[in-house]
């Protein structure tokens, strides 16, 4: 019994001890490490997180008083601008009409090492109504059928005189154009000619992507001139449109006039309406379209050239972009001129 009286003491004093000792460790735990200095412990693994916060303390602590102090600053997309509102607006205009093609956002000089005015503007692949939609065209103009078109290059405006007669200087604008600047488009040019312009062109100044320049393909033409419509005219259905994009009877005073005096079409080119005439690959059929390939179409066969776009002296009817003229291919009128394409 003594024993047993003697151990109780002892048994209650070890309990004592033992819970001191545990409550010593919890007091360890409550106290709280300074977060500045637990920033700095942790700082590797805080500056390698995705968005910059340091996690080495409460956030509470992080916040201080006021929630907002030290939120880190993170970039949103901002709301697209009006401009860029109008411009999908009108990408989305040229996708619902089945076109791909839009003009390039650079340029590409024509020559390297000569003098030179004229840029080649990049088209895109796309497909188009090829033939007159309104009702109002010739029987040659029928019918209207889609065509599919690789991506190409083509000039920018006619060829200037400038850069004919860095081909053969001897050659001067037909009188009774009445432009005979350097500027102007160069006239007088048959068929034949322009091809050897063009043949000359690809051996002293080469593309430096490695194609050759081209007569444009008479499908070509009528897509760059559309530009992504299908309005008689690339400004619009109403001929008034025309005072502002083309050199015709109306406003030329029966003279052609120096390239890029009139605004360019969405495709950035310039002329495709009126000033002169421009020669294309193609020969001429007048029932062609009724038995054109649908992708790339060019008709290799025939004795006559297709001449496209109208002059100076035309009526609006003639500066359609579905207009076509035919012509011999050594006639070189004084209304006869060129654009050139590459591929």
């Amino acid at each position: 019994m003594q024993k047993r009286i003697f151990l109780i003491p002892l048994l209650f004093l070890l309990v004592l001890i033992i819970a001191s000792s545990c409550g010593g460790n919890g007091g360890g735990s409550s106290s709280q490490t300074d977060p500045a200095a637990s920033g700095d412990d942790q700082g590797g693994s805080s500056a390698g997180g995705d968005d910059g916060i340091d996690t080495g303390g409460e956030t509470d602590d992080i916040l201080g008083d006021d929630p907002t102090e030290d939120l880190v600053e993170v970039d949103f997309p901002l709301d697209p601008t009006e401009e860029e509102l109008l411009a999908e607006e009108a990408d989305n205009a040229l996708l619902d009409q089945g076109l791909e093609a839009e003009l390039a956002a650079t340029t590409t000089p024509l020559t390297e090492n000569l003098p030179t005015f004229t840029r080649m503007v990049s088209i895109r692949a796309g497909s188009f109504e090829m033939g007159d939609s309104s009702g109002e065209g010739d029987a040659d103009e029928s019918p209207v059928h889609i065509v599919q078109l690789s991506a190409f290059l083509i000039s920018e405006n006619e060829i200037t005189l400038e850069e004919y007669q860095a081909f053969n200087p001897s050659h001067e604008n037909v009188e009774s154009t009445g432009c005979d600047a350097q500027i102007c488009p160069v006239t007088g040019v048959s068929w034949e000619e322009a091809q050897q312009y063009i043949s000359w062109l690809n051996s002293v100044s080469p593309l430096s992507s490695g194609g050759v320049y081209r007569l444009c393909t008479e499908a070509e033409w009528e897509y760059a001139a559309r530009a992504g419509t299908s309005t008689k005219w690339s400004c619009g259905a109403d001929e008034s449109c025309l005072s502002a994009a083309a050199w015709y009877a109306g406003n030329s005073g029966d003279t052609a006039q120096p390239v890029r005096g009139k605004a360019a079409n969405a495709f950035g080119l310039y002329d495709m309406h009126g000033n002169v005439y421009e020669w294309v690959r193609d020969y001429f059929d007048s029932s062609y379209y009724a038995i054109s390939p649908s992708t790339n179409p060019v008709n290799t066969n025939g004795s006559e050239r297709v001449i496209r776009g109208g002059d100076f002296r035309d009526s609006p009817r003639f500066l359609r972009s579905s207009y076509r003229l035919l012509s011999d291919p050594t006639d070189s009128g004084d209304n006869f001129g060129l654009r050139l394409c590459a591929q």
